[in-house]
């Protein structure tokens, strides 16, 4: 039976393929910030850039068919709910930049900076996927203790939705016969998780939904890494 966070379902993708989503996800991230300025000359100059340079790298044969109508879209004419999605991506860049070891971890309370997670990866380069050396994966047990932590994350701010009480987190972590979880003790309080500096029951509306967007976006991406599945949008996040 596959639990949740058993994500090696398909083959690992190789370095060159993950750098080559991680373009594209900096290309959509990209894509969600240029639609706060329709009309403007800057914006406008900058998407059709982004074409041209997804079109003359071959990376626009990465995307999927959602993404390139994505891209594609004239700016001012996305959905809000399209827009905001896409900018969580942003979240996904960053675990493959770090698990190419081109990026530090973060504290999974703190938002990515998508410029520089974008050009560590050679977001906009003549030929990203050239570069020498290239990027290598950081090792199958640093990437499968990633994921477990990541799961381990999105169910307690999950749980947390569904039974909004403190728990000993920890020990949760340490007993779970469901999944192989882990926690790194930089992100507990008294045992449990701790959000931007307190415990999560004492966090506000407004954290708590950031860092479970969060999350979720490093969670996808890190079951991608797993093989959770080929296509990126269909990688399965249940907790």
């Amino acid at each position: 039976m596959q639990h949740p966070g058993e994500a090696g379902l398909h083959p690992r993708p190789g370095a060159r393929h993950v750098h080559a989503r991680a373009l594209a996800l900096a290309s959509i991230a990209c894509r969600a910030a240029l639609e706060q300025d329709p009309g403007d000359p800057e914006a406008e100059a900058m998407h059709l850039r982004l074409r041209a340079w997804l079109d003359a790298t071959h990376l626009m044969a990465a995307l999927e068919p959602a993404e390139v109508e994505l891209i594609t879209t004239p700016l001012g004419r996305l959905a809000d709910k399209a827009a905001i999605d896409a900018s969580w991506r942003a979240e996904g860049l960053y675990v493959l930049a770090w698990a190419m070891d081109l990026q530090p971890g973060l504290a999974h309370d703190r938002l990515v900076d998508p410029v520089a997670a974008a050009e560590v990866v050679g977001f906009l380069h003549d030929t990203p996927l050239d570069r020498d050396p290239a990027p290598q994966l950081r090792g199958e047990r640093a990437l499968d203790t990633f994921a477990a932590q990541q799961l381990a994350l999105h169910w307690r701010l999950r749980d947390w939705q569904l039974h909004p009480q403190p728990m000993d987190f920890a020990a949760f972590v340490r007993e779970c016969s469901w999944a192989s979880l882990d926690v790194d003790e930089s992100a507990l309080l008294d045992g449990d998780l701790a959000i931007e500096g307190v415990r999560i029951d004492q966090a506000d509306d407004e954290q708590l939904q950031r860092c479970l967007s969060i999350a979720g976006e490093r969670h996808q991406a890190a079951n991608w890494l797993l093989g959770g599945d080929p296509l990126y949008s269909n990688v399965d996040t249940s907790t």
